[in-house]
């Protein structure tokens, strides 16, 4: 499957994946209240609750290394080809 994930820089200054992501871009954490009451949460392979949450990378390239490592083909908003 194809994905068209968008590599955003955030008004913190940091850079995160937004659009199409795939769940390797996502960490998985222990879901909160909120999570689970807003169906944001999903079972492992374990049985485990989780709560998937977007990954925040200090630096472009950082980012860009670690979907590159994936194997995983993005675009980078605001950049010219």
């Amino acid at each position: 499957m194809k994905y068209q994930t968008t590599l955003a820089k955030n008004p913190a200054g940091t850079y995160s994946f937004v659009g199409s992501v795939p769940a390797s871009l996502f960490k998985s954490v222990e879901p909160t209240k909120s999570d689970i009451m807003a169906g944001r949460f999903y079972k492992d392979e374990n049985g485990v609750t989780k709560s998937p949450r977007v990954m925040i990378f200090e630096t472009l390239q950082e980012a860009k290394d670690y979907a590159d490592s994936l194997n995983i083909d993005y675009v980078v908003c605001g950049e010219k080809d």
